[in-house]
């Protein structure tokens, strides 16, 4: 706890602040204030994020269910999730999951094309 006596200083009758340590409290304050604004920022800025794949997946989740079927659907919420938990990981997991995403679909189209009993 802060004590006025650490910033003033007394000599017999002549009372002074110390503004030197007054300043470096009042900077730390700063630092710490503006640490933790960016912190909030950053995690605000993730919130925004899980909350827009999470919007996104619920709609196209609905929408691939009625079109392909609920298995199909299930598919797309293992992938919201993987997105979700990849995004809370790191900012930048998301896009390299869609990197691996668009690897793996690549993947399983070559397979469709090449397949012998078509």
């Amino acid at each position: 706890m802060l004590d006025a006596s650490d910033y003033v200083a007394e000599d017999g009758a002549d009372t002074t602040i110390q503004i030197g340590k007054l300043l470096q409290t009042i900077a730390g304050s700063v630092v710490v204030a503006l640490g933790a604004g960016y912190i909030n920022l950053i995690e605000t800025g993730i919130q925004l994020q899980i909350r827009s794949i999470n919007a996104l997946g619920g709609f196209f989740a609905s929408w691939i269910g009625a079109v392909l079927g609920e298995s199909a659907a299930l598919y797309v919420d293992s992938w919201r999730a993987a997105f979700v938990a990849s995004l809370q990981f790191d900012a930048f997991a998301p896009f390299i999951l869609v990197v691996e995403a668009l690897l793996i679909l690549a993947l399983a189209l070559a397979i469709w094309n090449r397949r012998p009993y078509a």
